[in-house]
């Protein structure tokens, strides 16, 4: 089978991907796919609902199988060509330098050889087998090779398809923790602000109250220092009077002088300052928790 261009194409079609050789009693698959059937009973071994097939791995029902009689003609058509071929262009397997047909095989150089090459020194002492023998015995090597080769194929597919499911794992976990830190991040941020409204909210009542507080405490005060001054005037004025009239009604002015002495304007800031010591606390407090989460990395 050394066909070339289309003819090449031709027998690899005619071929059975087993067991490597044309096509006996060929048989086609669910898949597609076509084998000897002699290849396909050894390669499936005891009969079952279903096996894969050798080729793709798809499961196939094994009672599913179609002889395919065109294929079979077109394999066997080929396999005479091939034949009429070889004997027809015979030299081209000819020795290139004895001009002898290739009938041996030399182990030691793994390469087909002639009689007339058997018996030069060059080969002289070397392991020489039949060429169909050795054929046979490397074609064996092939075939187990080439099982291996496809057992290896598997595992890798194997692993693959681990691979993408383990990836697909990994990618809904990523996307759900992204989804939790988003909706953490919301929902801190939604505090924060709440946080802020409410705070600034407290402050602002306290402002407000504080310049109240403080206007009814100054207008007292202003009202105190009044009447302070005007009756500070008026005893000045009395010191300045002689006995008789100093003296006349003294004992109320006196009384005046202790009564304002007396008075009492109260603070207006101790309620205040306790509240705003609160707030303040409450406010370190947040800052305490937001710089603990600064220097954190996820």
């Amino acid at each position: 089978m050394e066909a070339e261009g289309p003819a090449k194409g031709l027998c690899e079609e005619a071929t059975c991907p087993l067991c490597l050789d044309f096509f006996k009693d060929p048989v086609t698959i669910d898949c597609g796919h076509n084998f000897c059937s002699s290849c396909l009973a050894k390669c499936w071994g005891e009969p079952g609902p279903e096996a894969s097939c050798p080729q793709c791995r798809e499961m196939i029902p094994q009672r599913t199988l179609r002889p395919n009689r065109q294929l079979a003609n077109v394999a066997e058509l080929v396999k005479k060509l091939q034949e009429g071929r070889k004997k027809k262009e015979g030299r081209r397997d000819a020795c290139k330098m004895h001009q002898e047909p290739l009938k041996l095989f030399c182990r030691e150089d793994e390469a087909p050889i002639c009689t007339v090459c058997d018996r030069a020194k060059e080969h002289r002492g070397h392991n020489v087998i039949p060429l169909e023998e050795a054929f046979q015995e490397y074609k064996e090597k092939t075939k187990l090779q080439l099982k291996s080769l496809r057992k290896k194929r598997e595992e890798f597919k194997d692993q693959q398809y681990v691979q993408e499911l383990r990836r697909k794992d990994y990618q809904t976990q990523l996307d759900l923790e992204k989804m939790k830190i988003k909706s953490l991040f919301e929902g801190m941020q939604r505090f924060l602000e709440e946080k802020q409204h409410f705070c600034l909210a407290q402050l602002e009542n306290l402002e407000k109250e504080m310049e109240k507080r403080q206007d009814k405490t100054l207008a007292k005060l202003t009202e105190e220092i009044s009447q302070l001054s005007l009756l500070i005037t008026e005893m000045e004025e009395k010191c300045l009077q002689p006995a008789s009239g100093f003296l006349q009604d003294i004992r109320n002015s006196l009384v005046r002088c202790e009564k304002n002495l007396g008075a009492y304007v109260p603070d207006a800031s101790p309620n205040l300052n306790e509240r705003l010591k609160i707030t303040s606390q409450e406010i370190s407090a947040l800052q305490k928790v937001t710089d603990s989460y600064k220097g954190t990395s996820f």
